[in-house]
């Protein structure tokens, strides 16, 4: 059984999907998931890592983001601490 952490950068994987429409239906992307499809059945997700940051000169995508955010959290339990580096698995 081998363990697994999986560390993402939501900020830049948010913009990166914005730039190519094709890629929108991707901005509600479940982590926990797609780390499930990648990891064997016997191994182990250790912790799911979601770095990000609201963009608080956009006051609607802030709201869009804590959706998101709070949506991340239900999927896969876990804590949600305040501060920049956010774990949400």
């Amino acid at each position: 059984m081998s363990r697994y952490c999986f560390y993402v950068d939501g900020f830049n994987v948010y913009y990166a999907l914005e730039e190519n429409s094709a890629y929108h239906k991707y901005k509600w992307l479940n982590y926990r998931k797609l780390a499930e499809s990648v990891v064997g059945a016997k191994d182990k997700i250790e912790g799911i890592f979601y770095f990000t940051t609201f963009v608080k000169w956009h006051p609607d995508s802030v709201e869009r983001h804590k959706r998101y955010i709070n949506a991340l959290r239900s999927a896969g339990g876990g804590d949600y601490p305040r501060s920049f580096f956010r774990e949400i698995y």
